[in-house]
């Protein structure tokens, strides 16, 4: 059985708004994989344009009535071309938000951004696809310009109807659309009254007449060629950048520039708009720190949003993919894929940076003292910590690598997660707890720091590894790097961001380790040993490596 997905819609309605948004969202209320809400401020004329277009009027509510609906909201769909901040801050704590073709603020803020048509914003949307418009395959084929249909929505709210009218019905055989919310109903020439279905007749045209939107793209995707009449200098900025023929007031048609142009507008690939939302999988996490979700987002990609809390400054991802489940696979075939070799097969590897980072832990703890490593794998700091004098305990989500820890290296570690919610096998508080490549993995870092904190003595030590988000790959591109993170990265630390995080939950860094140093990634020019060399020590010099390490102690209970 298909699972039922609760949203509400929030369509760009108004006097002035034209129904393009709102008729695009229509098809979500008759998909029954779909319980939907229409909400909006104009609470009346939404209410008036629900009974024209046969939408259920108990699914509409007023914002400010907004909790009184009392099923649990999966998503929330913004399709309002402007939202604004106070817009967003009203629906940022009821579902994770989808911004549908936004260009105001609430487009910085929101989780994933779709965008079908150009924007004049500068900010790169999770996903740009024309074809999610699902526009009609090409079946018209070029003659002369004969016949015209004119289409201005269904509101028309500037008239232009009339404007073309005016100046072309004596030269051509013309035929007008008219919407649901025309003001008039009869133009002098031809009408088509309650169209269901625009994009099926377009072809019986040689020439479509309308503003920019969905129907000139409908008409493209079909082979009939457009001249778009746009109501506002916005409206034909977006024309010039999608690459459309454009008229004026004057309504002097040039044919065959406006055939020219069907070949050259982006009519992305073929998809389905309620299936694609129906799919997205999207986080409403906020900073995984503080929790504050009105931040702005840095980057986007397809299955990722990158955001920077203004508060705590990390730099954290929201994931739009379902949750990882780490398999034997993550230690085995993706880390071969990875590394080339098998996590096992780079143990004494891995063993050996556990000693050298074990003499940064040493300047604070005894030999003796007992140390908990979160994450442990199939335990090579584990054995790297009882080697040089520790009481090493270990604690792993995964079944294979506690096995080999107890049964191979006979120390003691337990399956479980953390922050842990069960007693664990072994005695607590730790006078270490380390975390290599660990915490970046966590959405909570809140809870995990917390804990931490509980399970360590004032003077206990904290240590952990992560990407550096300040080192050459992130200087050259952090586009890259983030587009390069792994997709369970939900944090990317740099050591400033880090010492702070940590100062708020009690730690004090007394050292810090630049590691990852690899002079190829500055770039192809960097050839021969020598000029490696140089460019080792440079990296060094200006802590430019890919990863750190960050050694702390506990200064403060929480």
């Amino acid at each position: 059985m298909v699972k039922k997905r609760t949203i509400i819609l929030y369509p760009n309605l108004g006097t002035k708004a034209g129904t393009g948004h709102i008729k695009r969202l229509l098809p979500f209320f008759c998909d029954n994989r779909f319980t939907t809400y229409l909400v909006h401020r104009d609470y009346d004329f939404v209410l008036s344009v629900a009974k024209i277009f046969n939408i259920n009027t108990d699914m509409v509510f007023p914002l400010k009535d907004i909790r009184k609906i009392t099923t649990p909201i999966d998503l929330i769909i913004l399709d309002n071309r402007e939202s604004d901040r106070y817009l967003y801050d009203k629906l940022k704590n009821i579902a994770p938000i989808v911004g549908l073709d936004e260009g105001g603020d609430a487009r910085h803020y929101v989780p994933y951004t779709i965008d079908t048509l150009p924007n004049l914003t500068k900010t790169i949307p999770n996903c740009f696809n024309p074809g999610l418009l699902e526009l009609p395959e090409k079946s018209k084929e070029i003659d002369k310009l004969t016949k015209i249909l004119i289409t201005f929505g269904g509101q028309d709210p500037f008239d232009l109807t009339t404007k073309v009218v005016e100046q072309l019905k004596d030269k051509y055989d013309i035929t007008t659309v008219i919407g649901p919310l025309f003001k008039k109903n009869d133009y002098g020439v031809k009408k088509l009254l309650n169209v269901d279905n625009l994009k099926i007749i377009l072809p019986d045209y040689d020439l479509i007449i309308t503003s920019f939107g969905i129907t000139a793209y409908e008409s493209i995707a079909a082979g009939v060629p457009v001249a778009l009449l746009n109501p506002t200098e916005y409206h034909q900025k977006l024309s010039i950048k999608a690459g459309f023929y454009s008229i004026d007031d004057k309504v002097s048609i040039n044919y065959k520039k406006a055939i020219n142009r069907l070949a050259k507008i982006n009519l992305g690939k073929c998809d389905n708009l309620t299936s694609y939302i129906y799919n997205l999988n999207l986080s409403n996490m906020g900073c995984p720190v503080c929790g504050r979700r009105s931040n702005q987002a840095v980057d986007r990609f397809d299955k990722k949003s990158y955001y920077i809390c203004s508060h705590c400054s990390v730099e954290y991802m929201l994931s739009h993919e379902k949750k990882i489940q780490y398999s034997n696979d993550y230690f085995f075939k993706d880390y071969k894929e990875q590394y080339g070799k098998t996590y096992l097969e780079d143990f004494d590897h891995i063993k050996t940076m556990g000693l050298t980072r074990l003499k940064h832990i040493s300047k604070r703890l005894r030999k003796g003292s007992t140390i908990l490593d979160i994450g442990c794998a199939f335990g090579p700091f584990m054995a790297a910590a009882q080697s040089v004098g520790f009481v090493p305990y270990g604690i792993d989500p995964s079944t294979e690598g506690i096995l080999y820890i107890k049964n191979k290296l006979g120390l003691m570690a337990a399956e479980s997660s953390f922050p842990i919610c069960e007693a664990l096998p072994f005695p607590t508080p730790f006078n270490g707890i380390t975390m290599w490549y660990v915490i970046e993995h966590f959405k909570n870092l809140d809870s995990v720091l917390t804990q931490v904190n509980v399970l360590l003595p004032k003077g206990g030590v904290f240590a952990f590894s992560t990407p550096n988000i300040s080192g050459i790959t992130g200087l050259k591109s952090k586009r890259a790097f983030r587009h390069n993170s792994p997709q369970d990265h939900f944090t990317l630390f740099d050591p400033k961001s880090a010492k702070k995080v940590l100062k708020e939950y009690g730690f004090k860094v007394y050292k810090v380790n630049v590691t990852g140093h690899h002079p190829k990634r500055f770039g192809g020019w960097v050839r021969g040993s020598f000029l490696s060399k140089i460019i080792y020590h440079i990296s060094r010099l200006f802590r430019l490596g890919d990863t750190f390490e960050i050694y702390s102690i506990k200064e403060n209970n929480l």
